[in-house]
C-alpha cells in the first residue's frame, strides 16, 4: 500500500472514530436510498463507516427522478423504509416540500458532470465544442440517455439548445433500467450520455469526456434525513461522514467533485471590489469555496513568480517573468478587465477640470497636496501615475506636494481626512464615503492597467480553478466590473 493510501485510510478512521464518540449511541441499522451517480464512492467509504461506528448500512439504489418503479421518489411514495436518501438536489428539494425528507437536513455532497461514452475500441467523436458535439450526434446511428437527471437534461434541454431535437428523436432511446454504459457496451447505442461517475465503472465502454463547458449541466447530489426515521442520530452521523474529508479521495477518484473544494485566488487591489462582489454568487452557483488574497500589483506578481500556492493568480502586464516561471498555464491566459487611474476630491469640495491633458496639468500644479499609492510597494496605480507626471513634465514641480500612501484605500483615507486636497488611484478603489470622484485621467496621459487571470500550473483542483476563471470572464462578471468603475476585457 502506498503512502497516500495509508494516509487516506488513517484520515477515514480518524473521522469515523470521532463520529462514533459524537453519536454515543448503540449500533443501529441505517437504511439508505442512493442515486447511481454516487454509488462507486459510496461503496468504497461506507465499510469504513460501519467498522468505525458499529452501525450497519443497508442500501437500495434508484434514480433521482422519473417514473420507473425503483426511482427514489417512487420508493418513498410506496412507503419503503429509509433513513437517508442521496439524490439530485432538485429532487431532494421536492421531497422536502412534500414532507418526505426533514427540512433543514439537506447536506450537499458532490457535483457531477455529464459525460459521453462509446463502445470500447470505437472511434471517439469530437465533442470539444457545442458545434462539434452537434455534428457527432447528427452523424451517430443511435443515441442513449438515462431516465434520471442527466437524461432529462439531455433530452429536454441539450438537444433543443443544439437545434437537433427533432433530427435525433427517432434514433434516441431512454434507458430506464440498466446504466446507459451497459446499453452502449451491448451495442444498443453508438453514443451514450450519463453522469461521468456512472460511466466510469462500466466495462466495455470508453468515456470520451465531459460535455463542453458551454452546454454542461452540473448536478449537485445531496443527502437528507427521511421524515419519521427512528435512526436520526445514526443517519446524521453517516451524512456527516460522507461530507467529511475522509470521503474526499474516493469521491474524486469516482469522477465526482467534492462539494467543499476550495479555490485560492491572488489579485492586485485594483480588482478587489469587483472580486469580492463576485465571489458569493460564484460560491452559490458552484459550491466551490473561494479564499482570496489581495496585494499590490508588483507584489502579487512576485508571489506568483516564487510559486506560492494560489490556484488562480490575477496579474497585470507586463508579465514575461510570470510566464517564464512555469507556475501558470500560459494557455489559460484570460483578460478580465482594465482599471483606470482617476482623480478624487474631499466630499463637497469643488471638482477640478481634468477633461484634457492641459487641464489635468493645471489641476496638478494648482493643488496644494496630492496622494496616490506608493510605487515602491509595487502599486500599479502609483507606477502609472508617476509615468503620467513625467509625461506632463511636472514631476519635479510636484515632488514637494506628494504624500504617497499604502495602497489606493490609504490614499483615499488621507483625502477624506483632509490631509491632501487631491487623491489619485484606480477608479475601482474609490469607495471611501468621504470623497467625491471627479473621473479618470484622460487616456492621452494615462493608459488603463489590464488585469489578466491564469490557472496555476499547481492548482489543487484544476476544474475548480477553471470554473472560477470562466466565471470571472463571464457576462455576469462584466456587469460587476462596470459597476465598480472598470472596463471588461483587455
Amino acid at each position: 500500500m502506498n503512502t497516500t493510501s495509508v494516509a487516506v485510510k488513517r484520515l477515514i478512521r480518524s473521522v469515523a472514530s470521532l463520529l462514533l464518540v459524537a453519536t454515543a449511541v448503540c449500533a443501529d441499522e441505517v437504511k439508505v436510498m442512493t442515486s447511481g451517480a454516487f454509488t462507486v464512492a459510496y461503496r468504497e467509504v461506507v465499510p469504513e463507516f460501519e467498522r468505525a461506528t458499529g452501525h450497519t448500512v443497508v442500501t437500495t439504489y434508484g434514480a433521482s427522478m422519473g417514473n420507473t418503479p425503483d426511482s427514489i421518489p417512487n420508493r418513498l411514495q410506496r412507503g419503503e423504509p429509509a433513513d437517508v436518501v442521496i439524490l439530485a438536489d432538485t429532487a431532494l428539494d421536492e421531497l422536502i416540500k412534500l414532507g418526505k425528507v426533514v427540512a433543514g437536513s439537506r447536506v450537499d455532497l458532490v457535483r457531477s458532470r455529464i459525460g459521453v461514452a462509446v463502445r470500447a475500441g470505437a472511434q471517439k467523436p469530437d465533442i470539444s465544442s457545442p458545434d462539434a458535439l452537434k455534428r457527432a450526434l447528427l452523424q451517430a446511428r443511435s443515441i442513449a440517455f438515462s431516465s434520471s437527471a442527466s437524461g432529462v437534461y439531455v433530452s429536454t434541454e441539450l438537444f433543443p439548445r443544439l437545434g437537433i431535437a427533432e433530427l435525433v428523436r427517432a434514433k434516441s432511446k431512454r434507458i430506464d433500467t440498466d446504466p446507459v454504459g451497459v446499453a452502449v457496451a451491448r451495442g444498443d447505442a453508438e453514443i451514450g450520455f450519463q453522469q461521468i461517475s456512472e460511466l466510469l465503472p462500466v466495462a466495455g465502454i470508453d468515456v470520451v469526456g465531459p460535455l463542453p463547458p458551454e452546454v454542461q449541466k452540473i448536478t449537485v447530489f445531496s443527502a437528507g434525513i427521511v421524515g419519521g426515521t427512528k435512526q436520526a442520530d445514526a443517519a446524521r452521523a453517516l451524512i456527516t461522514f460522507l461530507a467529511s474529508p475522509a470521503a474526499a479521495s474516493a469521491i474524486r477518484k469516482s469522477g465526482l467533485e467534492v462539494w467543499a473544494d476550495q479555490v485560492t485566488l491572488i489579485a492586485p487591489g485594483g480588482i478587489r471590489a469587483a472580486i469580492e462582489k463576485l465571489i458569493p454568487e460564484f460560491e452559490r452557483k458552484t459550491g466551490y469555496k473561494v479564499k482570496a488574497t489581495f496585494g499590490s500589483g508588483g507584489g502579487t506578481k512576485q508571489q506568483v513568480v516564487r510559486g506560492e500556492p494560489f490556484d488562480v493568480p490575477i496579474v497585470q502586464p507586463p508579465y514575461p517573468e510570470v510566464l517564464a516561471s512555469g507556475h501558470v498555464l500560459s494557455s489559460s491566459e484570460t483578460p478580465l478587465a482594465t482599471a483606470a487611474v482617476a482623480v478624487a476630491v474631499r466630499k463637497g469640495d469643488p471638482r477640478p477640470d481634468i477633461s484634457t491633458a492641459a487641464a489635468a496639468r493645471r489641476m496638478l500644479l494648482a493643488a496644494k497636496s496630492i496622494s496616490y499609492p506608493d510605487p515602491a510597494s509595487g502599486a500599479a496605480a502609483g507606477i502609472s501615475f508617476e509615468a503620467t507626471l513625467e509625461s506632463l513634465g511636472v514631476a519635479t514641480q510636484m515632488r514637494s506636494k506628494i504624500k504617497r500612501a499604502q495602497g489606493g484605500p490609504g490614499a483615499m483615507a488621507l483625502l477624506a481626512r483632509g490631509e491632501v486636497d487631491i487623491g489619485l488611484t484606480f477608479l475601482s478603489e474609490m469607495t471611501d464615503p468621504g470623497i467625491d470622484v471627479v473621473g479618470p485621467l484622460p487616456r492621452e496621459i494615462s493608459t488603463p492597467t489590464a488585469l489578466v487571470g491564469f490557472v496555476s500550473a499547481h492548482a489543487t483542483s484544476p476544474d475548480a480553478a477553471r470554473a472560477l476563471l470562466a466565471y470571472l470572464s463571464s457576462a455576469d462578471a462584466a456587469a460587476v466590473y462596470k459597476a465598480c468603475g472598470m472596463q471588461p476585457g483587455r
